[in-house]
């Protein structure tokens, strides 16, 4: 599937006094991720950030402004070939120097590309359970502790260490069952000050890079609570459920980069975590053989490819390996009727 040199995911910020954070212990966890999300995309900050997966340690260099309501941010890597990310707005680049490849993508979502926001935080109370676990600090700021512990074992839970006077997570841990599957924290952080906007241009010569772009079509949006999305998802043929809690949210035609298929890409989320569907027509080559199932992890992150007919389906997802298996038993009924588009040559 897409390459990506960073996770996406999301950072945030505003105004929130050491007691109003005492007051969030009362709330629900949609309301903490609500608050959080209206003010993610407003607050500027730069920082230097570690990231954990699977016992990998890396550092970024990140950066993050919003001004006259166009996002920028830019994430560097501290080691290895020093991959950046840039986003500009809605676009989202990615540079690989030691493969010389540019990848070029829209990314529509709001606040930023580090924190992973709810997609519709009003389901998440019948998920999720928000404790309080008290104060602390992290990279030498004061910080309020929230555990969203999951209901079951079909989604992560999430620890979040947050700043008590500008709702920017400090710290932040995707928790399995028994143990920190992915975990990112920052060392330092300046946050309200002015960052040019030439710091949010790339360090990277990439006039020879072989650019990739990962094009997506049009996108029909529905929330898990309204009507319009159980229609959208009759009218493709998909379950409004495909998984207790998963619901439909999205279909769009995309161009998967990595092979240069054009896929449906169909969305399942609880609010929180979400499980992308892709369904692509199976490869000339392979459709001689024997159907093929594969799961893979790297962090959070699983993904199983599974061949169904004269199809082949790739669901990923931040999201244990249980759910992504059962989401693609639940749906395979429908898969099986969904007419997949036939591959760029």
């Amino acid at each position: 599937m897409r390459a990506r040199a960073l996770p996406s995911r999301h950072v945030m910020g505003l105004l929130l006094s050491a007691v109003s954070g005492m007051a969030l212990a009362q709330q629900t966890p949609d309301a903490l991720l609500e608050r959080i999300s209206s003010a993610v995309s407003d607050i500027t900050y730069s920082g230097t950030m570690i990231r954990s997966v699977d016992n990998n340690i890396s550092t970024l260099r990140v950066m993050h402004s919003n001004r006259d309501g166009v996002i920028r941010e830019k994430l560097v890597a501290q080691d290895g070939e020093g991959r950046e990310v840039i986003r500009n707005g809605d676009q989202l680049i990615c540079l690989f120097p030691e493969q010389r490849i540019k990848l070029i993508e829209s990314d529509n979502r709001p606040a930023s590309s580090l924190v992973r926001l709810p997609l519709a935080a009003s389901d998440l109370q019948r998920y999720y359970v928000l404790e309080d676990h008290g104060p602390a600090r992290v990279a030498g700021r004061k910080v309020q502790r929230y555990f969203i512990k999951p209901r079951d074992g079909l989604r992560y839970g999430h620890r979040l260490w947050i700043d008590s006077e500008t709702m920017l997570p400090l710290r932040m841990q995707m928790i399995g069952r028994s143990n920190v599957v992915e975990e990112i924290r920052f060392t330092n952080i300046d946050i309200g000050i002015d960052i040019p906007d030439t710091e949010f241009e790339s360090d990277i010569d990439s006039t020879d890079f072989k650019v990739i772009r990962a094009s997506t079509g049009p996108i029909l949006q529905a929330t898990s609570t309204s009507v319009a999305a159980d229609t959208v998802a009759r009218s493709e043929g998909w379950p409004a459920e495909a998984s207790p809690g998963f619901r439909f949210r999205a279909t769009m035609t995309q161009t998967v980069s990595v092979n240069g298929q054009v896929a449906q890409r169909v969305v399942f989320s609880d609010g929180l975590a979400t499980v992308s569907v892709f369904i692509a027509a199976r490869r000339a080559d392979a459709k001689a053989s024997k159907p093929q199932s594969q799961m893979a992890r790297i962090g959070a992150v699983h993904s199983y490819q599974r061949d169904m007919g004269d199809k082949t389906v790739t669901l990923m997802g931040e999201v244990p390996e249980a759910t992504l298996r059962q989401v693609a038993d639940l749906a395979e009924k429908q898969l099986m009727g969904v007419s997949a588009p036939v591959a760029e040559d």
